[in-house]
């Protein structure tokens, strides 16, 4: 009963160490990283990239740096860059500064101003370097770049879709607007990934790919590549566009991609709707607990833990607490 209450308690007061930041120096040192002939400009914070595909950021040789205590990396541009498209990739190290992996922010338009990546929970803890690659000649004004952790704040998933889909050839996953409905820009979409793979019969052996497409097949400019050394169970969480909120909830869309199978795709809104949800909720079925790569455990380890109740109404609730 003392080692329950215990448990309870240190997942009550830990809740205060979320919202930590640390910042990513804009300066000639700092920007020490790289490859090709991309140049950083300390007064202006500028890089100028002077051919595609070459890349500019931050390094720690020596072994990489710890980054167990942030959840994600995030870098802020100017908008008025003139490259199409940017990608963050962090590259992870082992202690002798070997590399175990990467992760990446995919492709993100010049005119979306931001850059994010979700830290590997399993390989945060060395990272070699992070850069900002580019796909065309250009050059791109930094305002801010930190790493981050995730705030305490409860969220509450609306389920869309549920079943099994495996994406081993183009085809799609068609979702109606009526799926959508109250859906807005602060939301996310949340995809259940049990499996990923490759792909050979296809040419295809990068890992995931997951897409949005319009109602028509068009592209809308969303998704992501899922590096396929990532743990699963996996919740991929999409950011939406304007765009995408309008298709959505007019026409629905298309799931399109390959190198993966998902299980359920769900709606992720923020703290500020819980209320709104609880109004109409009856009672707790259930609680379940993750780890912060979605695998699910028994009881809350040390560390970052997700609990998750499940409603007796068909939503969730879901809170991250530090366990010390």
């Amino acid at each position: 009963m003392k080692k329950i209450y215990f448990i309870l308690f240190a997942l009550i007061v830990s809740i205060n160490a979320f919202g930590a930041k640390e910042q990513l120096p804009l300066t000639n040192d700092g920007m020490n990283a790289g490859w090709g002939d991309a140049t950083f400009d300390e007064t202006t914070k500028t890089v100028t990239y002077v051919s595609a595909w070459t890349g500019k950021g931050w390094a720690w040789w020596n072994g990489g740096k710890d980054c167990s205590n942030y959840s994600k990396i995030v870098v802020t541009f100017d908008t008025s860059t003139d490259i199409e498209q940017l990608k963050l990739v962090v590259e992870y190290c082992d202690a002798n500064g070997t590399n175990t992996g990467y992760s990446d922010s995919g492709m993100v338009n010049g005119s979306d101003g931001k850059l994010e990546v979700a830290l590997d929970s399993e390989l945060k803890s060395g990272i070699l370097q992070v850069y900002i690659q580019n796909s065309t000649v250009g050059s791109v004004t930094l305002t801010d770049a930190y790493l981050e952790s995730e705030d305490d704040g409860e969220t509450v998933s609306n389920t869309v879709w549920e079943g099994e889909q495996r994406f081993d050839t183009w085809a799609g996953l068609s979702i109606s607007a009526s799926k959508f409905a109250g859906l807005t820009i602060d939301d996310k979409l949340v995809f259940t990934i049990s499996e990923l793979f490759d792909v050979p019969e296809q040419g295809w052996t990068y890992g995931g790919q997951i897409l949005l497409k319009h109602a028509d097949w068009s592209d809308m400019i969303v998704g992501d590549h899922i590096a396929i050394t990532t743990p699963v169970p996996y919740d991929y969480i999409m950011e939406l566009t304007e765009e995408a909120v309008t298709e959505a909830t007019t026409n629905g869309v298309i799931i399109q991609g390959m190198g993966f199978t998902i299980t359920k795709i769900s709606i992720q809104k923020p703290a500020t709707e819980i209320n709104n949800v609880a109004d109409n909720q009856s009672t707790i079925v259930r609680t379940e607990y993750y780890n912060m790569s979605g695998q699910r455990i028994c009881t809350p380890q040390k560390g970052i833990n997700i609990i998750k109740n499940v409603l007796s109404n068909g939503n969730t609730i879901s809170k991250k607490v530090v366990l010390r």
